[in-house]
């Protein structure tokens, strides 16, 4: 959750914004995969990995646009940003870290 609003990933392959306040729906993301991670947000980006089409994505948290996505194995866990680099483990057993822009 950030600035009022709940982002949630989901096994149908959607990123969902949420108002916190009412739920009503912002915005959705269609990835190609089933969202296996949750959502991270982190200056104004999300950051959410999927199970079965192996990528990465980070979104505008303004319209869920794609800014860019890069693909691993399978995530394992939600991605950890620390000082503008992208941490996220995958079932390759490699830990990646990509550039937050």
């Amino acid at each position: 959750m950030a600035d009022d609003t709940v982002y949630i990933g989901n096994f149908d392959g959607r990123v969902y914004a949420l108002d916190a306040g009412d739920g009503t729906k912002q915005w959705e993301f269609q990835t190609d995969g089933d969202v296996s991670s949750s959502p991270v947000v982190a200056d104004g980006i999300i950051y959410v990995a999927t199970w079965n089409d192996d990528h990465i994505h980070a979104l505008n948290v303004s319209d869920g646009t794609e800014r860019w996505r890069f693909q691993i194995d399978a995530a394992w866990s939600a991605a950890a940003v620390v000082n503008g680099t992208v941490y996220v483990g995958s079932r390759d057993s490699h830990i990646y870290a990509l550039s937050e822009r």
